[in-house]
């Protein structure tokens, strides 16, 4: 029945089609920044008067699928039982489906990433399906939202499928739980005519990065365009980011 609400989703004729999206029915609420406030507890402060939170980052980021499988008991404990993440087409959804109910498709999942262009860097692919198996293991569904659609138009076409996924599986979800949104950061951006998932969905946004100059995480505020806020990681080098 999903699968059939989302066919015919994506706009025909390229950036041409583009209106104006419908402005949300509600506003995000951005929590206050503390100071030395860690990664994990400014998204827990998000989840707590917000929906959902959409996470952004440059994709390839070894520190990133680690911060955010450290993160799933977190998540958990906020309320979180969705998260829908970019690297699977919504019309990929039963493999993760099968990964979700009987988690014997491990290796089909990183072969699948590998063959559609994920391979960002040595290993990614492998440590996306392993933060997979830590959402799955935190009772966190995984679910798929992107779309094929490639090009010069692909933020346009792309944000409205996603809000639209979203909006079909939190309408049929049986709890009301909350929900995570990983992609890229350029989702996100606030622009004329890229009007990002967060702005569409009404929830905050979180620009992931790493660096090599730090050695604990820093959180700022952001331009409020690109993101709402800034997390930067210690860049990996063979220990565990801390949530």
């Amino acid at each position: 029945m999903l699968q059939t609400q989302l066919l015919g989703m994506l706009p025909e004729g390229g950036s041409d089609a583009w209106t104006a999206p419908v402005p949300p029915t509600r506003e995000e609420v951005l929590p206050e920044l503390r100071p030395s406030m860690k990664p994990g507890e400014l998204i827990s402060e998000i989840l707590k008067t917000n929906p959902g939170v959409f996470l952004g980052d440059e994709h390839g980021s070894s520190a990133i699928p680690e911060f955010l499988s450290n993160s799933m008991s977190s998540f958990r404990d906020s309320g979180v039982k969705r998260l829908y993440v970019e690297m699977f087409n919504s019309d990929h959804q039963p493999m993760l489906d099968r990964f979700w109910e009987q988690g014997d498709n491990r290796q089909d999942l990183v072969a699948h990433l590998e063959m559609n262009g994920w391979n960002k860097a040595e290993g990614w692919p492998e440590r996306v399906v392993s933060m997979l198996e830590s959402a799955k293991k935190a009772g966190i569904r995984p679910i798929g939202i992107d779309t094929a659609h490639t090009g010069s138009s692909r933020l346009e076409t792309a944000n409205p499928h996603w809000v639209s996924v979203i909006q079909a599986h939190e309408a049929e979800a049986s709890d009301r739980g909350l929900y995570v949104v990983w992609g890229g950061s350029g989702h996100s951006a606030n622009f004329p005519r890229n009007k990002g998932v967060d702005w569409r969905l009404g929830i905050p946004s979180v620009d992931l990065g790493d660096s090599a100059s730090i050695s604990v995480p820093e959180v700022t505020t952001a331009d409020g365009r690109s993101s709402d806020f800034r997390v930067t990681l210690p860049m990996h080098s063979g220990g565990q980011p801390n949530p």
